[in-house]
């Protein structure tokens, strides 16, 4: 197994951008695994907008090759989204204004809540509206074009010769919101409340 880090100089200099993934959302099921930040009743505050997405499948290869994967599809194992489900708590929403990618330094809200369901990743948070109107409005205007999609770190690969990547192990560092065609997976989706 080899460890592959994001943003981490390997192999005589090539340069590892961070994992990207993404995927699509349901009611919780047969997997008792799930975490969550409380944050209280904040149902009325005017800086936050909930929101329900679904950041891969696991034990699935991707549709699309996720920028970071030198060119290979990607599968995540469930025991690896098990192992890592409690590093998506507190992480970053990001976007990019033509919604076509990640930008880690746009974060324009917070994951709050991680489950696995069925062979999904659930996840759930809440966009800062006033600060992010023109998020929260496109969003709405075509809620079925937008998909999500995640980062990782530190993800150990099974076999870096394979032309799928098999993910064993990874820390989520942050997901981003984004057109479905651009995700990985095209059944990714996000919703707001």
């Amino acid at each position: 197994m080899t460890t592959v880090r994001a943003n981490v100089r390997i192999d005589r200099g090539t340069r590892l951008l961070p994992l990207l993934i993404g995927e699509r959302s349901s009611p919780r099921s047969c997997f008792p695994q799930q975490d969550s930040l409380q944050n209280g009743n904040v149902e009325e505050h005017p800086n936050r907008r909930a929101f329900r997405g679904v950041l891969t499948i696991v034990d699935a290869r991707s549709d699309r090759r996720p920028a970071g994967a030198r060119g290979h599809n990607v599968l995540m194992t469930k025991q690896a989204a098990e192992d890592s489900l409690h590093t998506l708590l507190g992480m970053g929403l990001c976007f990019t204004e033509n919604f076509k990618g990640h930008d880690p330094r746009r974060k324009c809200g917070i994951i709050t809540r991680a489950a696995i369901v069925e062979n999904r990743i659930e996840v759930s948070g809440h966009i800062y509206e006033r600060d992010f109107p023109e998020v929260v409005e496109a969003i709405s205007a075509c809620e079925e074009d937008f998909g999500m999609s995640f980062e990782v770190a530190d993800a150990v690969v099974g076999d870096m010769r394979s032309v799928v990547w098999t993910l064993n192990r990874v820390t989520f560092v942050g997901a981003s919101v984004l057109l479905k065609k651009k995700a990985a997976y095209k059944n990714t989706s996000i919703t707001l409340a």
